[in-house]
Parts: structure tokens; C-alpha cells; sequence
């Protein structure tokens, strides 16, 4: 049996879930090449970004490390453009449970690198989720 090019990315996505289970993203652009991407973070805590050829495959087939620690953050949302700047961006929740937005540069990057408090007692969530577009900005939302 033959998979879709889509099943088999959504296939990929659930993989990475279980290699790396604190974060797998829902695909979008993070490289700002037009073509979909995926993060997730390894057994080391870095954040590794597998670019997307726009066919269903892969640019290379290996991680590049974009970030690193990211396994202080029990939960990690990609929700495309949440700050309406044209860029893909990351929310991530710390132990404590404060929620922290990490703006992403369009280019595989990030704008500053530091992360800015946006809310706390996100830690009584047991999920967030987030509607992910290739452009288009998304809301994070929760399930307790």
C-alpha cells in the first residue's frame, strides 16, 4: 500500500512525537523558504528544525539545530504567525508554568532570542494546542 505524500508527513510528525515526545510541531514554514517544516526537540533538549522540499520529503533528510535547552519546556505550540509579523513564531511553557513567546526571525531563526513572558499558570493545562497555518496567525487553545 502506497501513502499519500500528506499521510506520509503526518506519519513523520507522529514519529518525531515519540523520538521526541515533549514536542512535535504542527507544520508550517519555519524556514521562510514557502515549503512546510518540522520541529521537534531530541533527547538532548535541542530544538531541531527538518526542512520540508514541498513534495512531501525532505530538504536533506537530517535536523539542523536551531536552538538548544528546550527541554526546560514540558510544552511547546507552533502556532504560525502568532504575532502577525509574517514570521512563524514558538510559545513554550516552563515547569512554573509561565508562558513564554520565542519570535522566530523567518529564516530557521529567531528575531531576538530571548524569550518574553506572556502569561502564567499555563501549567494547569494538560495540552495546548494551536491552529497552525502557513501564514495565517493562530490562537493557542487549551484542554485541561
Amino acid at each position: 500500500m502506497l501513502l499519500s505524500r500528506a499521510a506520509l508527513l503526518a506519519l513523520v510528525v507522529v514519529a518525531l512525537s515519540f523520538i521526541a515526545p515533549s514536542f512535535a510541531s504542527a507544520a508550517v514554514d519555519w524556514s521562510g523558504d514557502g515549503k512546510t517544516d518540522v520541529l521537534a526537540v531530541d533527547g538532548s533538549g535541542n530544538l531541531v528544525m527538518y526542512r520540508g522540499n514541498g513534495v512531501g520529503g525532505w530538504m536533506t533528510g537530517n535536523g539542523e539545530v536551531v536552538g538548544s535547552g528546550w527541554n526546560a519546556f514540558p510544552s511547546i505550540v507552533q502556532p504560525a504567525d502568532f504575532t502577525s509579523d509574517g514570521k512563524s513564531d514558538l510559545l513554550a511553557v516552563m515547569n512554573g508554568g509561565n508562558l513564554y513567546l520565542y519570535r522566530g526571525n523567518g529564516f530557521g531563526g529567531w528575531a531576538t532570542g530571548v524569550g518574553e513572558l506572556t502569561g502564567t499558570q499555563w501549567n494547569m493545562y494538560q495540552r495546548i494546542l494551536a491552529r497552525a497555518t502557513g501564514t495565517a496567525t493562530g490562537s493557542p487553545m487549551s484542554s485541561r
